[in-house]
């Protein structure tokens, strides 16, 4: 071969190499720059001193009919947020929940408290729990607390009811989901921690717009609709989804996920967010090679905030995708016969057994 016929095969070696690595990247370059407007870089630390829960306030009254299965007044989006008082931070029931919106609070829809995570070593080395956050607005709508077993590809999803009665530490008595309008993930983060011996210390938090663009991206999600929500759907949502499995889209989903006053209690609801998040992750697993699976993670990328690394992100999706199987169980908490319907302070709200419920976790999520 002639020495001008090499030298032009060479250069066009190196012109493909040097695309190849300028497309590379490209790629690099556009998930780092998605990955730094999602991430929420939340300080870990230390408690100061042992953490103790109060005992119940005296001035609860216990009701015999769920509040959810009436038209009572929903919780304002985000409470009145005063200054934390560092006097009660571990005792004391004051409560500064007050009533009506916050005119000084952030109006960003991807604003993010960050509210320092109290570090907590894990339990077991193997099991990683993620806090789930559907946000609307300033409120958390839904908390799930998926349990991931590297291990064994055992996947636990536990829903924690935003009507739960739970101290908040400097803020006092209120419901669960008051805790991410005060401090955004993190003092949510940690009162779950405090209240119900968990090891939470990440976080994916995502709004209804994300939650649909999501589903939509990989095709719908196929779900189990019973006659009451088909005709549910139906008769109030406009939606005419006939019972048994069905296809449902982003908005579909959405509406599905919400459905709760007219069939069944918040319960009920939070019994569909799990089966909707459970279709989302058995999809994924059954339909996605890995490729497709990073790109799906890339493109969410956008629509979500978290304190997980790049690299963690990516080495759980690996991990995930390169199990044999995969078996997700699912839980609530409060569980069956461990709280009483209640008010407090003009809520309706649930009288916790925090006891029986951390006794619960640790046999469903470490067992």
């Amino acid at each position: 071969m002639k020495e001008s016929s090499k030298k032009k095969i060479k250069w066009i070696i190196l012109v493909i190499v040097g695309l190849i690595l300028v497309s590379i990247s490209s790629v690099v370059i556009a998930v780092l720059i998605a990955f730094n407007q999602i991430h929420v870089n939340i300080d870990f630390i230390d408690y100061e001193s042992e953490y103790v829960v109060p005992d119940l306030p005296s001035d609860i009254i216990e009701t015999s009919v769920d509040p959810n299965d009436f038209d009572y007044e929903e919780p304002e989006d985000e409470p009145v947020v005063e200054e934390p008082d560092n006097t009660t931070s571990n005792s004391g029931n004051t409560s500064k929940s007050g009533s009506g919106k916050n005119n000084n609070r952030n109006t960003d829809s991807n604003y993010i408290k960050e509210t320092p995570i109290y570090k907590v070593a894990p339990k077991d080395e193997n099991i990683i729990n993620i806090l789930l956050i559907g946000r609307d607005g300033g409120r958390s709508d839904s908390m799930i607390v998926a349990s991931y077993n590297k291990k064994t590809g055992r996947i636990v999803l536990t829903s924690f009811m935003r009507d739960s009665l739970v101290y908040i530490q400097n803020y006092g008595w209120n419901r669960l989901n008051a805790s991410f309008a005060y401090g955004g993930p993190g003092l949510t983060i940690n009162t779950i921690n405090q209240i119900f011996g968990t090891d939470i210390q990440h976080f994916v938090c995502i709004d209804f717009s994300g939650f649909t663009k999501v589903i939509d991206s990989i095709g719908g999600i196929t779900v189990n609709i019973t006659e009451a929500e088909s005709n549910y759907l139906k008769t109030q949502c406009n939606l005419d989804i006939p019972a048994g499995d069905a296809t449902l889209n982003g908005s579909q989903a959405l509406v599905y996920s919400r459905i709760r006053k007219g069939i069944g209690n918040d319960q009920a609801r939070t019994e569909r967010q799990r089966k909707v998040l459970t279709a989302i992750l058995t999809k994924v697993f059954n339909e996605f090679d890995i490729a497709k699976a990073l790109s799906l993670m890339n493109n969410s990328l956008k629509y979500v905030k978290t304190n997980l690394s790049l690299g963690d992100m990516t080495s759980l999706l690996y991990d995930f995708m390169n199990q044999d199987s995969i078996h997700i169980e699912t839980f609530r908490v409060p569980a069956d016969g461990t709280y009483a319907n209640a008010y407090y302070n003009g809520m309706a709200i649930l009288k916790v057994d925090f006891e029986k419920n951390k006794r619960l976790i640790e046999e469903k999520i470490y067992k």
